[in-house]
């Protein structure tokens, strides 16, 4: 889902999402990735293809599709989702996601696109009970970051090390970027790689991420970002 093609005629660049069952471990989804990207690229007319793997849920979770829709009403309409949620409430369904728009429009522009969003999304999923939004300004261009003195640069390295230590199934922190936010919104940005094994299902991998990011945000609270990529020892 998500596909995207962007380049001249004749020398296409294919970005898409793919869905692997959640059971299949880092090393099999890798698997699939290069091998769709093999197929892809045989084909003349293609030249790069970069495939986004995303663990499979059951037929019965609605949730995937409901996101899949939010993502590509994003696209279409011009803005960015930060955060998306979904819960139940006496059986009935509630969405809730952040709305990254341009900071050049008006507050009104603003809600007529967020209003857009919403109503399309209810159209699509008659199975939401109400969505709720929360509107933040998107940057659509590079951001300047800056460096960091040495002394915060190797407290969040310690950190990040005792973080990983409690974490038995991954290890290895390496690649760790550190930078300051030169915008208004401030803070730092830290992105780093650590290794986990090769057999570890798709879903456990993106978990144990997840708990790798808060745990470290809560040891540094000037922390804005956290962003981490497992991979398997040996490619590291």
């Amino acid at each position: 889902h998500r596909v995207r093609s962007r380049g001249p005629q004749g020398s296409a660049a294919v970005d898409m999402h793919v869905r692997v069952a959640p059971e299949k471990t880092v090393q099999e989804a890798d698997a699939i990735a290069s091998e769709l990207r093999r197929r892809l690229l045989e084909q003349e007319t293609i030249n790069d293809v970069t495939v986004h793997l995303e663990a499979q849920h059951t037929s019965a979770d609605p949730t995937p599709d409901i996101f899949a829709s939010l993502k590509q009403l994003a696209d279409e309409i011009g803005v960015t989702i930060h955060e998306s949620w979904a819960h139940t409430m006496d059986d009935e369904l509630y969405v809730e996601f952040h709305v990254g728009v341009s900071p050049n429009i008006t507050l009104g522009q603003a809600h007529a696109l967020v209003d857009r969003m919403e109503n399309d999304l209810r159209r699509r999923h008659s199975e939401i009970h109400e969505v709720h939004t929360h509107i933040e300004m998107a940057s659509h261009k590079v951001e300047e970051g800056g460096h960091v003195d040495k002394e915060f640069e190797d407290r969040v390295i310690r950190e990040i090390q005792n973080v990983v230590n409690g974490i038995p199934e991954i290890g290895y922190p390496h690649h760790v970027i550190v930078r300051s936010d030169k915008s208004n919104s401030g803070g730092y940005h830290i992105s780093l790689e650590c290794t986990i094994a090769a057999d570890t299902p798709v879903v456990e991998a993106h978990r144990l991420a997840e708990q790798l990011e808060h745990d470290l945000t809560s040891r540094l609270p000037e922390i804005a970002d956290v962003f981490v990529h497992l991979e398997p020892p040996e490619w590291a």
